[in-house]
Order: C-alpha cells, then sequence, then structure tokens
C-alpha cells in the first residue's frame, strides 16, 4: 500500500493515515484526535489513524486544504 500511495497516490490528494487505509481528501470531514472522519455512502464513520501516521496525516491534510484555498 506504501508503495501504490507513494508512486500514484499522493500527488492526487490521498491521505496515507495507516498501513490499511488511504482516503481520499474530498471524502474527509475532519481529523480528531487519533481518527480520520469520513463520509460514506452507508453514512459517516471514522478510521484509525496509526501513530506512525498520525502528524504526516495531519500535516497532508492542512497541506491539501491551504492549497485548495490558495492560502
Amino acid at each position: 500500500m506504501k508503495d501504490v500511495y507513494e508512486e500514484q497516490l499522493k500527488n492526487y490528494d490521498f491521505i496515507f493515515a495507516h498501513a490499511s487505509y488511504v482516503v481520499n481528501y474530498d471524502y474527509v470531514t475532519a481529523i480528531r484526535h487519533n481518527c480520520l472522519h469520513i463520509k460514506t455512502k452507508g453514512g459517516p464513520t471514522s478510521l484509525p489513524i496509526s501513530r506512525n501516521k498520525k502528524d504526516e496525516a495531519r500535516n497532508r491534510h492542512i497541506a491539501i486544504l491551504r492549497r485548495r484555498r490558495g492560502i
């Protein structure tokens, strides 16, 4: 999963939150504590953010948000 993220998805606003989860930024509603809150067809859900990915996921979320808002 890490290789796919680094080589293909990182340039397209995906967040690598856990060894098993890569999430499209467009579906992220919030990052709180150690969870990535996302919207799905079945309704809102939360995915865990691993300790190793916590800072990276938060920084990536902020960077995408700033770029899209032109900050």
